[in-house]
């Protein structure tokens, strides 16, 4: 494989890349026919002409093997991520080798409480790895899926601060490795809309492109509005599997998938490697042969890419759409989310300790103060204290050992954000 790239100037190469959250929960009543469409996905990947894929909810190990065996001619070379409890469920495929790899399981990941919900449990993450294409280009890739939507208002939702500093931590890490490479690409299920702080702030950020609004085939956009509302990728209303309230509200659905890229390299927004997103698709495909079964509730975006590499560091000729907003602005937007969110944790831990005190006082009230009258009292007594003792062992283990580690991730996402802050105005660069 040749690697001394700078030996030719003017080297160029085209690369493909596909991203698909698979909707692999694995428990019935909360998914569809999921091994039927397992099966199609392996079809439709043996098929494919990409040269890279990014896989989300992969979440059984048997799945990934499934998926391996079917692409192993094909795509020789992936990683399947593990993390907490039953794994982050991002795989990535290569047709190249793969350099290094390693799982991000991000520091704040909702509740273990809210068992229904499982991304405490699932563990999210972000996952790196690196690759050498056969004309040297060196390629950083992130795969990341944050915590999923559960609430259609972003205000109601009490973990809206949570993915801001999961997005922050991506952030983060990309900045610090991106410059090992020639490009970088990301690619995933973000469970965050175009307009969100989140999201804003790590395009402006890294000064990442969208493979969707900036591809060429589709330039000049004329509408940035209708081509996120065409760009959809969940919920939408071609899909059996939208939740169809979320579909009337926002028309044709989420645009939650996305792929990123950029030069690993951009100094005062110069580089040596451009790259350059020609077309991006999105299909929301019903699987063929198979009425009313699709490929997953989200849709499959793909991208095709462009690398050249130049003699000389040069400044890209199209910036990215919407690149105008200051990135001062964002940062503010943050900071305030956060200290929302750090508000809420603050509160709900007085609260919880609360019920915990109340509870505790009923639970002994009842298993100890009522004289016995009935000779099952005694095992529904002792049924009742064990019941009690779990509880109040959760609220308290989670006020007094969990909520901190949760505290300590959003102060940290917070001295981030005023570390980038200080650029901009006077202010300590250390935790305000």
């Amino acid at each position: 494989m040749k690697t001394d790239k700078h030996a030719i100037p003017g080297l160029t190469e085209r690369i493909k890349i596909l991203t698909l959250n698979c909707w692999g929960i694995f428990i019935k009543g909360m998914t569809v026919q999921k091994d039927v469409r397992v099966d199609a996905i392996c079809e439709l990947l043996r098929k494919s002409d990409c040269d890279i894929i990014f896989l989300q909810e992969v979440w059984l190990q048997s799945d990934f093997e499934k998926i391996r065996a079917s692409l192993g001619s094909i795509y020789p070379h992936c990683v399947k991520f593990h993390a907490h409890l039953f794994g982050s469920g991002l795989c990535i495929f290569c047709r190249w080798p793969l350099v290094s790899f390693m799982a991000l399981p991000f520091s704040i990941n909702g509740y273990p409480h809210y068992i229904h919900q499982a991304d405490w449990v699932a563990g999210k993450a972000m996952g790196y790895a690196s690759t050498i294409t056969p004309s040297g280009f060196r390629l950083n890739l992130y795969n990341a899926h944050t915590h999923a939507r559960h609430y259609l208002n972003h205000d109601d939702d009490p973990v809206e601060g949570h993915r801001l500093v999961q997005a922050i931590e991506m952030m983060e890490f990309i900045r610090a490795s991106a410059s090992s490479s020639d490009a970088i690409f990301i690619g995933g299920d973000l469970n965050l809309e175009p307009y969100t702080t989140a999201l804003r702030l790590l395009k402006r950020s890294l000064h990442l492109k969208d493979a969707w609004l900036d591809q060429t085939a589709r330039r000049p956009v004329v509408s940035v509005e209708e081509m996120e509302l065409e760009g959809a990728t969940c919920e939408r209303s071609d899909c059996p599997y939208a939740h169809k309230k979320w579909t009337a509200s926002t028309g044709n659905g989420l645009r939650l998938d996305y792929i990123f890229y950029r030069p690993g390299v951009i100094n005062d927004g110069l580089s040596t490697v451009t790259v350059e997103c020609e077309r991006c698709q999105v299909d929301m495909t019903e699987v063929p042969h198979k009425p009313g079964v699709f490929y997953s509730d989200h849709a499959v975006v793909t991208a095709e890419f462009l690398l050249t590499m130049h003699e000389e560091s040069i400044a890209e000729e199209v910036p990215p759409i919407n690149s105008h907003e200051a990135l001062e602005t964002i940062l503010m937007e943050a900071d305030g989310i956060i200290k929302t969110q750090m508000k809420m944790e603050n509160k709900r831990r007085t609260t919880h300790l609360v019920i915990a005190a109340l509870l505790t006082v009923a639970f002994l009230t009842l298993g100890t103060g009522v004289p016995v009258c009935h000779p099952a009292y005694k095992f529904f007594a002792s049924a009742l204290l064990m019941l009690a003792g779990a509880i109040v062992f959760c609220l308290i283990w989670g006020n007094v050992i969990g909520r901190p580690c949760l505290m300590s991730s959003l102060r940290n996402a917070k001295a981030i954000v005023w570390n980038h802050l200080s650029e901009f105005i006077q202010a300590p660069a250390s935790n305000p």
